[in-house]
């Protein structure tokens, strides 16, 4: 079993993308730069969700996120004006077992806020982000969209 988000942050051409989640063996958070990225294991332990998804003591939320990774990433961001879509994304699908299943939570919303990544920091205030998550058995070698 797994679970994972994908938060995009962009402003301008700063994009980074922050994935949080969880598998079989550990949690673990992903951070994706447009020059690097990074990934973060820690114990399955360190993993809570509800309305809020904790990894360690980073949270996220549709309210926005706090992410306190060492000297390596920070971020601090808040979310307005949430936009989610009016449909399962899934559409048919939904009812069929799967091996993954993929939703939308925000299609664009805006940002406050800055994130520091080795030492750079990006300020996001202005920008718009992108809320989506998957979950399942296992994620899919190919896809087909309809």
């Amino acid at each position: 079993m797994f679970e994972g988000w994908y938060f995009k942050l962009q402003k301008d051409d700063n994009l980074i993308a922050f994935i949080p989640g969880r598998c079989r063996d550990n949690a673990f958070i992903q951070v994706v730069t447009c020059d690097k990225s990074y990934n973060f294991n820690y114990p399955l332990s360190e993993y809570r969700k509800r309305e809020i998804i904790n990894v360690g003591n980073n949270k996220f939320s549709m309210d926005g996120m706090k992410v306190n990774i060492g000297n390596l990433i920070k971020a601090n961001i808040k979310y307005n004006n949430i936009t989610p879509i009016k449909y399962d994304i899934m559409g048919p699908f939904k009812y069929l077992p799967m091996q993954c299943r993929h939703s939308v939570i925000s299609m664009r919303h805006d940002l406050t806020g800055s994130v520091t990544v080795d030492g750079r920091t990006i300020d996001l205030t202005g920008g718009i982000g992108y809320i989506e998550a998957d979950s399942g058995n296992s994620f899919p070698k190919s896809y087909l969209w309809l």
